[in-house]
Formats: C-alpha cells, sequence, structure tokens
C-alpha cells in the first residue's frame, strides 16, 4: 500500500514487460512524428522541414524518408506512418486552427480547407486523399501517391474525447515520444479514436484465430434496443448504518475488462428456439418469467432496460439470467421460457485483446507509481480503449459492419454487472454488511472506520489487478444520508476521493484547519 491509501503494484515479473512492451521493429523508427513550425520532432531529435514545404504531399513523402509506420508481418499489412500537424505549422501554411463554434459555420471554414494550395498543390502533383476530404477537412486524412502514403492528422481538429493524449496540450516532442510509448506498449498505434484503435487491435488478432467472424449479421430483436445498461442504484440506510460516522466507495477498476476478455460471444447469426430449457453456457436472449425481487438490501438482479410484459415475461440475457437462478438457488428446470435468441456455437473472442490491454493498463501504471507522470496519461489512453471498444460494438455508426455486435455489449456489460451484484452478496455473507449505493463499478458501504482501507469489508481486495478494488471516495454519513433517502439518483461525485484516513476528514479541509 502506498502513502495515499492506493494500492501498490506488484513488480512485473520479465516475461510479462518483455509481452507489454515489445520494442519496435527495426523495420520502422517509429509509429509516428509532429510536424511544427520549427521542424519535425521525432525521438527526442528536432529535424528540418523538408524543402520545399508548401502542400501536403511533401509532408506525406516524410514517411518513407523517416521510416515511419508500424507492424506488418507475412499476414498482416503494416500501419501507415503518421504526422501529426500542430497549429503553428498548419498557420503558416494559411489552414485553419480554431473553428467557429456554430456546426454551420463550422462546416463552411472546413470545406473551404480543401480548396487552400496546401491541398490543391497535392492534388495537382499526383497525390490523392481519402473519404474524409470528400466534402470537408477533418482531423485525420490519408494521401498516397503511387507506392507512397501517409496518415495526416491536423491535431487542432483531433476533439478532445477521442483521446487522452492530448488532454495536458503536450509539446511537438512529448507528444511524438507518447505516440512511440503507446504503440510500443499497445502494440499498435492510435488510430482516429479510442474506439477505432480498440477495434482496429481485434481486427490484428483475427488472424490468429480459429472461429473468426466472416459476415455481418442481423442482430436478433432483443438486440435491437438498450436492453443492458449500467448499475445505478441507491437505497436509504438502516437505523444501525445512519449511527455509522463515514460513507466509504470502493472502486473496481477496469471492471468490463476481464468479462470481455472471458466472455462467450456469439459466432454468427442467432437461432431461434421456443419453449427452450435455459443453458448458462450458451449466450442468448431469453424470455422468461421470473419470480420477484424482494430483498431492498440489495440491488435486483433482473432490472434491466425492458420492462416486464404483461404476463410478467422480459427478456434476459444469459449472464442476467444465471446471476438471477444463482441467488434464488433455482434450477433452470424451475423457470418458464417462452422463447430465446442463442448461439450454439461460441467463443472467446475478446481474450488475446483483453490480455494485451490489460498487460498495457498494468504496465503503464506500474510506471506511473515509479512517478512517470506521464506515463499517468497513457494509463488514461488504455482505460479508454477498453470503455470505448465495448460502446462501439453497438454505435449506430458501424450499423452493418463486421462488428456491429450489440449482443456481444449486453453480455459484457451483464456479466460484470452480475459478478459485482456476486461480490456484493460474498461480502453479506462474510460480514453481514450490505451497499448503500452502487454507481457501475463504485460501490458505497457505511463504516465507523475512518481508514477506507482498513474498513474495506472482506472479501474485497485492494490491488490495481483485475478483480480488485480501490479507494473511490469518502464522507460523512450525516451529509449523505439525505442524498440516500432521496428518490433521485445518488451523487457520488460529491464523495472526497483525497482523504485523509488519520484525520478522518478531506484533505483539502484538514490542511485548511491545519492554516488557521
Amino acid at each position: 500500500m502506498n502513502g495515499a491509501g492506493q494500492p501498490s503494484l506488484p513488480a512485473a515479473p520479465s516475461s510479462e514487460l518483455a509481452d507489454s512492451a515489445e520494442p519496435a521493429p527495426s523495420r520502422w523508427r517509429a509509429p509516428a512524428a509532429v510536424v511544427d513550425a520549427n521542424g519535425i520532432h521525432l525521438g527526442g531529435e528536432v529535424l528540418p522541414l523538408p524543402e520545399p514545404c508548401t502542400h501536403a504531399g511533401h509532408i506525406a513523402a516524410l514517411v518513407s524518408r523517416l521510416r515511419l509506420g508500424w507492424g506488418g508481418d507475412k499476414r498482416t499489412y503494416p500501419d501507415a506512418g503518421q504526422l501529426w500537424l500542430t497549429a503553428p505549422f498548419l498557420t503558416a501554411l494559411g489552414l485553419p486552427t480554431e473553428l467557429p463554434k456554430r456546426i454551420a459555420d463550422e462546416k463552411t471554414v472546413l470545406a473551404d480547407a480543401l480548396n487552400r494550395p496546401f491541398f490543391t498543390a497535392a492534388a495537382a502533383d499526383g497525390w490523392q486523399f481519402g473519404a474524409a476530404a470528400r466534402d470537408h477537412l477533418g482531423p485525420w486524412l490519408r494521401a498516397w501517391r503511387e507506392q507512397e502514403g501517409a496518415a495526416l492528422v491536423f491535431v487542432p481538429l483531433v476533439h478532445a474525447s477521442l483521446s487522452a493524449l492530448l488532454d495536458d496540450e503536450p509539446s511537438p516532442s512529448a507528444l511524438a515520444q507518447r505516440l512511440l510509448r503507446y504503440a510500443e506498449t499497445v502494440t499498435i498505434p492510435f488510430r482516429v479514436s479510442a474506439a477505432r484503435t480498440s477495434q482496429d487491435l481485434i481486427k490484428r488478432m483475427d488472424v490468429s484465430r480459429k472461429l473468426v467472424l466472416t459476415e455481418p449479421v442481423e442482430p436478433p430483436p432483443p438486440a435491437a434496443f438498450h436492453l443492458e445498461g449500467d448499475l445505478h442504484w441507491h437505497r436509504a440506510p438502516t437505523e444501525e448504518e445512519a449511527r455509522c460516522r463515514y460513507v466509504h466507495a470502493y472502486d473496481t477498476p477496469a471492471m468490463y475488462l476481464p468479462v470481455a476478455a472471458h466472455a462467450k460471444l456469439g459466432l454468427g447469426a442467432a437461432e431461434y428456439r421456443e419453449s427452450p430449457q435455459f443453458d448458462p453456457k450458451m449466450p442468448g436472449y431469453w424470455l422468461a418469467r421470473v419470480p420477484a425481487w424482494d430483498d431492498r438490501m440489495l440491488p435486483d438482479p433482473w432490472r434491466t432496460r425492458d420492462s416486464p410484459r404483461t404476463d410478467g415475461a422480459r427478456w434476459l440475457t444469459t449472464p442476467t439470467l444465471g446471476l438471477g437462478l444463482e441467488l434464488f438457488d433455482l434450477h433452470p428446470s424451475e423457470i418458464e421460457i417462452a422463447e430465446a435468441y442463442v448461439w450454439p456455437t461460441s467463443t472467446t473472442y475478446l481474450q488475446k485483446w483483453g490480455k494485451t490491454i490489460d498487460t498495457a493498463r498494468l504496465s503503464f501504471l506500474r510506471q506511473a507509481q515509479e512517478g512517470d507522470s506521464e506515463a499517468g496519461l497513457l494509463v488514461d489512453s488504455v482505460k479508454e480503449l477498453y470503455k470505448a471498444g465495448v460502446g462501439l460494438f453497438r454505435s449506430k455508426y458501424i450499423e452493418g459492419d463486421l462488428y456491429y455486435r450489440p449482443d456481444w455489449q449486453h453480455h459484457i456489460i451483464a456479466g460484470a454487472r452480475a459478478n459485482l451484484i456476486r461480490k456484493m452478496v460474498k461480502v453479506v455473507a462474510a460480514t453481514g454488511r450490505h451497499p448503500l449505493a452502487v454507481d457501475v463499478d463504485n460501490v458505497l458501504y457505511a463504516s465507523d472506520d475512518p481508514n477506507p482501507v482498513t474498513a474495506c469489508p472482506e472479501p474485497l481486495e485492494f490491488g490495481f489487478e483485475l478483480g480488485r478494488v480501490k479507494h473511490g471516495g469518502s464522507g460523512y454519513m450525516t451529509d449523505f444520508a439525505p442524498l440516500l433517502e432521496r428518490r433521485t439518483p445518488f451523487g457520488f461525485g460529491r464523495l472526497a476521493t483525497d482523504w485523509d484516513s488519520g484525520a478522518g476528514a478531506p484533505k483539502d479541509k484538514v490542511n485548511d484547519a491545519a492554516a488557521s
């Protein structure tokens, strides 16, 4: 445990470190360079701009000169080298770096940008551009001519929500080094957005699978709506709990990641079946009549975004129905199922994807705990990978795509939620303590202990490894009991994450008291 009350990571075995930080192939110098008004930033050096340097082709040609790119072997194509163009460089070439607030005006400015010499002169010189430049300039643009090609990234146009890589507005040299570390540790370069990078990582691993997706499939009817969602729940404290002095929250890091890595996910189209018996090992949607949940001390395991029908039946995914049977101690034959959509063929499709992301996550976490502030930001970038990757499976932007699989997202979310409820049940069995509130992966408990670490209920364990917990915030019961008694959502954001365990108070209040 470190001084801040957060868990410390164990040292990584040499084999794991080798997996998580595979050096760049000698074929490539780096996945990307950053082009600024004062030169090209690459590997700690600042190289001179090419002469001439007046259009996009002059920049794209740098890829071969500087050996920019990544990966590639007998089974996969390498990634094109990237050139990230900063605001000062774009300004010098007469390209927009600040956009109007009105969307209509923004599109006009970006459409006009394609008529600037930076693009027209390149086109006249034989360079072609990807579909992203058909109507207006976007943040990412493919450029190629014969055997030459590059990905041009217009840094001022990259939306902040697409990546944490630009959160702190890094210098050109810092950004170039950051992009290299990302590619070395995640095993592929960042591309367009966290969601796109995550999906491309899945695709890259398809070459080594025995079972793969071969064609897009039409989702079954229950998958067409947002059936499974994050868990948001709270209740009023009991009289005994209300007498406790503190509340402490415990967050499960990367809660969806291990579920995604181990979940059996369906391949191909779902099969429709009438009056089937539930099979907990088969991914599917089951229209089932289930007993009512009447324990107010724990979240309802049946609760999804699908309201029960007039006959009491509701659509449930395999993880949700399986959890309910466990909690009610029911055999599958005791549940009436009217119909189902199931996948007899399934596999742990995201296993390698999950392992790769978790290895990268732990690698950056270790470096961050050793004082590497840059690694801390890269942890956030890796976190985006699994969150955005799971979200993309039901994104309308990829509807009709091979990886448009809302059923996968539903099973991952349901599996993670089921595991979280199982943990709560184990805590009740071991300690008699019940949760007060849940927000996705953060669970709140009452305690008289001011230290959230020693107050952590068994069998929960502190740590950054998958399945463990970290401190998610603390506060005084007198402040939060009224909020727990309301019907409106409980505000976890009001908890103090910077908590002084010895004083039993937020550190800012302790510091203020000391100063006065």
